[in-house]
Order: structure tokens, then sequence, then C-alpha cells
């Protein structure tokens, strides 16, 4: 029965590093600009028990400067921009949009509460779940105050990608 277990425990291990391992294939080299946004987003999940609310708002949207976008993508393709935990809310705020001759390639939903991050390549149906690391956060962090957003939002809210820096 233990052998059954430790068996499991490596293939899941292994699945969780070879989707990690997959993000520099996701992102093509051939990304023109990327579109930061902002978001306020209330689901069931956070919501009180007496006042169920879903509603998705955009608070603000920036096309990330040439020197942004490059600390970001040598971010989002480096293995160590990631961990395995995650945390069970589905909730995300922050979306990178990535453009290849004006279409989106690529998107990038972070949520600031737990740090947890989607990637999903719309063309290809491919989607990767996952955890930002210390060094994610901290660039996400440094993103939001470059383009004037982490005024916008709420200490709690950013206490997912806070706490890991």
């Amino acid at each position: 029965m233990k052998l059954i277990v430790i068996l499991c425990l490596s293939l899941m291990s292994l699945k969780a590093n070879a989707q990690i391992d997959s993000v520099d294939q996701l992102v093509s080299k051939g990304i023109d600009s990327i579109q930061f946004s902002i978001w306020n987003v209330m689901n069931k999940e956070l919501s009180t028990r007496n006042n169920v609310q879903t509603y998705q708002r955009l608070i603000a949207k920036k096309r990330l400067e040439k020197k942004d976008k490059k600390l970001f993508l040598k971010t989002v393709v480096n293995p160590k921009s990631y961990n395995q935990s995650r945390a069970v809310l589905t909730h995300h705020n922050l979306v990178f949009s990535l453009y290849a001759e004006n279409k989106i390639v690529l998107e990038i939903k972070i949520s600031s509460y737990t740090g947890n991050i989607n990637i999903g390549k719309k063309t290809d149906g491919i989607f990767i779940r996952s955890h930002c690391s210390k060094r994610f956060s901290k660039v996400l962090v440094r993103l939001l105050k470059r383009n004037g957003f982490l005024v916008l939002m709420d200490d709690l809210l950013t206490e997912g990608i806070r706490s890991n820096e």
C-alpha cells in the first residue's frame, strides 16, 4: 500500500514539474506587446453568506514598456518563478495578455490574493496552473508600482504576492 502511495505521489510530482517546464514552450518568441490589466473581481468564493455577488470590473490597463515586457517574459519562462503549492480559490485579478501580430496568443492570469497563476493558450487549448514564487512575486509588485497600479489595490488583495516578498 505504501508503495502505491509513493508511486502516485512521484507521478504527480513529475506531472507538476512537466507543466512548469512547458511554460517556455507556451511563450512564443514573436510576442509584440503585453497588455497588463487589473480587475476588481468578486465571485461566490469571496462573497459573504448573506451577500453573494459576482462581477468583474476593469480597473486599469496599460501596455507594458519594452523593459517591463522583457522583465516579465524573462520571469515567466524561468522555472524558479513557480512553486508547487496552490490555493483552492479560483480568484484572479491581474491579467497579462500577450499579443503577436495584434492577436492575443497567451493569457496569464494571477491572483494577487492567493498567488495562484493560470497560463492559457487559447489557440491550442493548453492550460497550466501553478503558484508564484518569491521571485515572481517581487517582479509582480515591481510592475504594479512602475505602472501606477499598486495604489489602486487594497493591501488585503495583494497579500498573496506580498507575503512572498
